[in-house]
């Protein structure tokens, strides 16, 4: 009897163990490949992938880098490294409409169909120079496929998760999170706007507006909801 109560409570406790991981690798992009040396080199993060265009990446290992980002002063939500990624651009530059960068990542195992799932993410405005729009429809996308940064997903005006809030916070990160059911056996999470020009709100913040141009940070998904709000 000794040995049965044992090896149930062992069983538990991995179970219990399983539960409280976060399923995305490198979530604050603190490991690097090497130290970034300008823009442009998500690459330069270690499981993080460019999911559409040139989205960018930030350490403290590199004098140009944060707090004093090109984009808008700005520390880590934690740790010494961040993302950051144009979530909206004006559509009569020359790029043209529906202009969005994407971020990317494998994440450490295959989602299960049927079981429920929490997840969570912090950004905030860059607010500098021409990259001075706040815009909604900031989400993460779960996805079977990988993407690149001429590959960008397709707009489809639907997401895992989303806000309809206009994120203009230029200060304080802002958290996003939510739950959902795993319809399918996801691979790949992407963090971006996946909504097109014409259902995205947008503030300017400063006259001259380009772009509405996000860091990100703490990136979680796990079966656990106390685990995803509290990972950090």
């Amino acid at each position: 009897m000794k040995y049965k109560f044992t090896l149930l409570f062992v069983v538990l406790l991995f179970g219990a163990l399983q539960a409280q991981i976060n399923l995305v690798p490198n979530p604050s992009f603190e490991d690097t490949v090497y130290c970034p040396t300008g823009l442009r080199q998500l690459y330069a993060c270690e499981h993080w992938l460019s999911f559409g265009n040139s989205p960018d990446y930030f350490n403290a290992c590199t004098p140009f880098s944060l707090p004093n980002s090109v984009f808008g002063y700005q520390f880590a939500h934690s740790g010494n490294a961040y993302a950051g990624a144009i979530f909206y651009r004006r559509p009569n530059t020359p790029v043209g409409p529906n202009y969005r960068e994407y971020i990317g990542v494998k994440l450490l195992s295959n989602l299960v169909i049927g079981q429920k799932y929490y997840v969570s993410f912090f950004v905030v405005n860059g607010g500098k120079l021409n990259d001075a729009i706040a815009n909604n429809k900031i989400g993460l996308k779960l996805f079977t496929v990988n993407f690149d940064s001429s590959s960008p997903p397709p707009l489809q005006n639907a997401s895992t998760l989303f806000t309809d809030s206009i994120i203009t916070d230029t200060l304080i990160w802002t958290k996003i999170s939510g739950s959902f059911v795993a319809d399918s056996t996801y691979q790949y999470l992407s963090i971006g706007n996946f909504f097109s020009d014409g259902v995205t709100d947008t503030i300017e913040i400063f006259p001259f507006y380009t772009n509405g141009y996000y860091y990100i940070d703490d990136v979680c998904l796990s079966t656990d909801s106390i685990y995803n709000e509290n990972w950090t």
